[in-house]
């Protein structure tokens, strides 16, 4: 597992589109830690359910 907390303050570049594949791994309140295939291997990454679904507010 990864050592670090879901938090809207670690963005990362990394993003899914339509059609990847992921596997949930974890839930903590509103955020999923996933695991999907990239170019350079699996990852393992917090997931936003509000950014995940559009829902987002600015």
């Amino acid at each position: 597992m990864l050592s670090y907390r879901p938090s809207s303050a670690s963005r990362t570049r990394a993003y899914l589109i339509e059609g990847d594949v992921c596997e949930v791994l974890e839930q903590q309140g509103n955020w999923l830690l996933i695991r999907y295939a990239s170019r350079k291997g699996p990852l393992q990454r917090w997931v936003s359910l509000d950014e995940a679904y559009g829902l987002a507010r600015p």
